[in-house]
């Protein structure tokens, strides 16, 4: 409960809102983060969820691999490789079970 009539600023309706609230306050101490990237990432990292060069797939964290995307029926969670030499994709419109078809 807010007790203080004193308060000035809005204060944010979810949490996502309060985390971006503070991120921008933050940003001018971060000028790192507002330098654009080559589109090279330094650090591939199998599990992230982004398909880096070198991996086959990348299903990110367990709860996403497993229960809400059909990736971890073709993605090695662990090696991102394809599970089967023969699979030829992980996710997406244009793949199904593991295979690329045409989009209709």
């Amino acid at each position: 409960y807010i007790v203080s009539s004193r308060i000035s600023q809005k204060i944010p309706k979810s949490y996502e809102k309060c985390l971006m609230t503070t991120l921008f306050k933050r940003l001018p101490m971060l000028p790192c983060l507002k330098q654009k990237m080559d589109g090279a990432r330094l650090n591939a990292v199998c599990g992230d969820g982004t398909i880096d060069p070198g991996e086959d797939c990348d299903c990110g964290f367990d709860v996403l691999c497993n229960n809400f995307t059909k990736i971890g029926e073709c993605c090695n969670r662990s090696t991102c490789k394809f599970l089967k030499p023969d699979y030829q994709c992980s996710f997406g419109q244009c793949c199904r079970k593991c295979q690329l078809t045409k989009n209709t």
